[in-house]
Protein backbone atom coordinates (compact mmCIF):
# COMPACT_ATOMS: atom_id res chain seq x y z
CA UNK A 1 0.00 0.00 0.00
CA UNK A 2 1.46 3.37 -0.99
CA UNK A 3 2.17 6.12 1.54
CA UNK A 4 -0.52 8.36 0.01
CA UNK A 5 -3.19 5.65 0.36
CA UNK A 6 -2.08 4.89 3.94
CA UNK A 7 -2.27 8.61 4.76
CA UNK A 8 -5.70 9.05 3.15
CA UNK A 9 -7.07 6.11 5.14
CA UNK A 10 -5.62 7.46 8.38
CA UNK A 11 -3.34 4.45 8.78
CA UNK A 12 -0.27 5.01 10.92
CA UNK A 13 2.93 6.04 9.24
CA UNK A 14 6.44 6.24 10.60
CA UNK A 15 7.73 9.69 11.45
CA UNK A 16 11.38 10.46 12.26
CA UNK A 17 12.53 13.91 13.31
CA UNK A 18 16.18 14.74 13.90
CA UNK A 19 17.45 17.89 15.58
CA UNK A 20 20.47 19.68 14.22
CA UNK A 21 23.86 18.31 15.31
CA UNK A 22 25.42 20.46 18.00
CA UNK A 23 28.86 20.42 19.62
CA UNK A 24 29.23 20.06 23.37
CA UNK A 25 32.36 20.85 25.37
CA UNK A 26 31.79 17.84 27.64
CA UNK A 27 32.42 14.13 27.32
CA UNK A 28 29.45 11.99 26.23
CA UNK A 29 29.32 10.39 29.69
CA UNK A 30 28.74 13.78 31.32
CA UNK A 31 25.82 14.48 28.99
CA UNK A 32 24.38 11.01 29.61
CA UNK A 33 24.71 11.53 33.37
CA UNK A 34 23.01 14.93 33.17
CA UNK A 35 19.98 13.75 31.16
CA UNK A 36 19.69 10.44 32.99
CA UNK A 37 18.24 12.64 35.73
CA UNK A 38 14.92 13.23 33.98
CA UNK A 39 13.94 16.36 36.00
CA UNK A 40 16.70 18.18 34.05
CA UNK A 41 14.39 18.06 31.01
CA UNK A 42 12.37 20.88 32.55
CA UNK A 43 15.26 23.22 31.67
CA UNK A 44 15.22 22.06 28.03
CA UNK A 45 11.52 22.61 27.40
CA UNK A 46 10.13 26.04 26.44
CA UNK A 47 8.47 27.41 29.58
CA UNK A 48 5.87 29.35 27.57
CA UNK A 49 4.66 26.13 25.90
CA UNK A 50 4.72 23.77 28.90
CA UNK A 51 2.78 23.57 32.15
CA UNK A 52 2.29 21.12 35.02
CA UNK A 53 5.79 19.61 34.73
CA UNK A 54 6.19 16.72 37.19
CA UNK A 55 9.21 14.43 37.32
CA UNK A 56 10.72 11.50 39.14
CA UNK A 57 14.32 10.38 38.71
CA UNK A 58 13.45 8.36 35.59
CA UNK A 59 10.21 9.79 34.14
CA UNK A 60 8.28 12.99 33.64
CA UNK A 61 4.91 14.30 32.53
CA UNK A 62 3.74 17.73 31.46
CA UNK A 63 1.07 19.45 29.45
CA UNK A 64 1.87 21.10 26.15
CA UNK A 65 0.06 24.28 25.14
CA UNK A 66 -3.29 23.21 23.74
CA UNK A 67 -3.88 20.89 26.72
CA UNK A 68 -1.93 17.93 25.29
CA UNK A 69 -0.60 15.59 28.00
CA UNK A 70 2.88 14.15 27.37
CA UNK A 71 4.86 11.69 29.46
CA UNK A 72 8.01 9.68 28.94
CA UNK A 73 10.42 7.46 30.85
CA UNK A 74 14.09 6.62 30.56
CA UNK A 75 14.32 3.05 29.25
CA UNK A 76 17.91 2.72 28.04
CA UNK A 77 21.19 4.38 28.99
CA UNK A 78 24.52 3.80 27.22
CA UNK A 79 27.74 5.81 27.08
CA UNK A 80 26.77 7.32 23.70
CA UNK A 81 22.98 7.43 23.81
CA UNK A 82 19.87 7.66 25.96
CA UNK A 83 16.45 6.33 24.99
CA UNK A 84 13.14 7.51 26.39
CA UNK A 85 9.72 6.07 25.55
CA UNK A 86 6.28 7.57 25.82
CA UNK A 87 4.16 7.01 28.88
CA UNK A 88 0.51 6.15 29.30
CA UNK A 89 -0.77 9.73 29.22
CA UNK A 90 0.76 10.55 25.83
CA UNK A 91 -1.73 10.68 22.94
CA UNK A 92 0.54 8.49 20.76
CA UNK A 93 3.51 6.17 21.22
CA UNK A 94 6.93 7.67 20.59
CA UNK A 95 10.59 7.37 21.44
CA UNK A 96 13.09 10.13 22.04
CA UNK A 97 16.78 9.30 21.66
CA UNK A 98 19.81 11.42 22.42
CA UNK A 99 22.61 10.26 20.10
CA UNK A 100 26.18 11.27 20.93
CA UNK A 101 29.48 11.01 19.07
CA UNK A 102 32.78 11.56 20.92
CA UNK A 103 35.11 14.21 19.50
CA UNK A 104 38.58 15.41 20.47
CA UNK A 105 37.04 18.36 22.37
CA UNK A 106 33.95 16.70 23.84
CA UNK A 107 31.12 15.36 21.70
CA UNK A 108 28.45 16.14 19.15
CA UNK A 109 24.85 15.17 19.64
CA UNK A 110 21.29 15.40 18.47
CA UNK A 111 17.81 14.42 19.54
CA UNK A 112 15.90 11.91 17.39
CA UNK A 113 12.13 11.64 17.77
CA UNK A 114 10.34 8.61 16.29
CA UNK A 115 6.62 7.85 16.27
CA UNK A 116 3.91 5.96 14.45
CA UNK A 117 1.09 8.43 13.87
CA UNK A 118 -1.70 8.79 11.36
CA UNK A 119 -1.17 11.07 8.37
CA UNK A 120 -3.30 13.89 9.78
CA UNK A 121 -1.45 13.87 13.10
CA UNK A 122 1.88 13.84 11.25
CA UNK A 123 0.88 16.99 9.35
CA UNK A 124 -0.05 18.70 12.62
CA UNK A 125 2.97 17.81 14.72
CA UNK A 126 5.97 17.36 12.41
CA UNK A 127 7.07 21.01 12.16
CA UNK A 128 6.41 21.90 15.84
CA UNK A 129 8.32 18.77 16.94
CA UNK A 130 11.29 19.64 14.73
CA UNK A 131 11.33 23.12 16.25
CA UNK A 132 11.10 21.61 19.75
CA UNK A 133 13.90 19.09 19.08
CA UNK A 134 16.20 21.86 17.84
CA UNK A 135 15.32 24.09 20.77
CA UNK A 136 15.96 21.29 23.26
CA UNK A 137 19.38 20.61 21.71
CA UNK A 138 20.28 24.30 21.83
CA UNK A 139 19.11 24.63 25.44
CA UNK A 140 21.10 21.53 26.39
CA UNK A 141 24.19 23.07 24.81
CA UNK A 142 23.59 26.27 26.80
CA UNK A 143 22.94 24.37 30.09
CA UNK A 144 26.27 22.57 29.84
CA UNK A 145 28.47 25.62 29.18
Amino acid sequence: MSGAIRQALGISSFMRIESEHLSFDVEPAQLVDYLSIVPHFEHLLPADQISAFVATDSSCSFTVKGNIPISFSLVESHPTHLRFESGKTSPFRFSLVLQLEPTTTGCTGRFVFEADVNGFMKLLIEKPLLKLANEMAQRLQHELR
